[in-house]
């Protein structure tokens, strides 16, 4: 049996605007054991208080991971494009001074 949940667009909006990593895990913060709390901070707490209660929260997660990953594999996709180029040319470069004998040199 298939569960279908469906949102209305206030919600849809929320879950995709609302930040659900905290401040300090958005800039790396490395002090947040000893932290009191910077101004920042305590205002995303006061932000996301009411929706981590609910529902939404967990379907906001999913979305912010989502687009995490899209950012990760496009930045991956760039340093896979960078490489292909630098392979291309060192291995044209090598081939016209005789090193790689055989290769095509494409």
């Amino acid at each position: 049996m298939e569960i279908k949940i469906s949102f209305t667009p206030e919600e849809i909006e929320l879950i995709k605007t609302v930040q659900t990593k905290s401040y300090c895990e958005r800039i790396g913060c490395r002090d947040m054991a000893f932290c009191g709390g910077c101004p920042e901070q305590v205002e995303w707490e006061r932000e996301v208080k009411d929706i981590k209660k609910s529902p939404l929260w967990k379907y906001a997660v999913e979305y912010n991971s989502y687009l995490d990953k899209i950012e990760e594999h496009k930045a991956l996709e760039q340093k896979l494009k960078q490489s292909d180029e630098i392979i291309t040319s060192l291995e044209r470069k090598l081939y016209d001074l005789g090193i790689l004998r055989g290769s095509t040199g494409d």
